[in-house]
């Protein structure tokens, strides 16, 4: 999913950026694992002509009966462009 242009600020400045979302969900097929998921949600802010400025990452995990086990998540931003 693409977002219209907005401005986002991160520490190298303030940009007009692109929002990309992308979901991803996972089945575990291995033996004591089986049918538990894994849904991971990635978001990356894309400036025109310079490049990603802004990444954030989540990971939500599932067992197989639905129950909520964990989360891991991360964001980065630009702080300098060196091309």
């Amino acid at each position: 999913q693409v977002s219209n242009p907005k401005n986002i600020t991160v520490p190298m400045g303030r940009y007009m950026a692109y929002k990309v979302t992308t979901k991803i969900e996972l089945v575990v097929a291995v033996q004591e694992s089986r049918g538990a998921t894994v849904e991971v949600t990635q978001v990356h802010w894309i400036a025109p002509e310079i490049g990603a400025i802004k990444t954030t990452f989540s990971q939500r995990e599932f067992d197989s009966n639905g129950s909520f086990t964990g989360t891991l998540s991360s964001e980065l931003e630009a702080v300098e462009v060196n091309f």
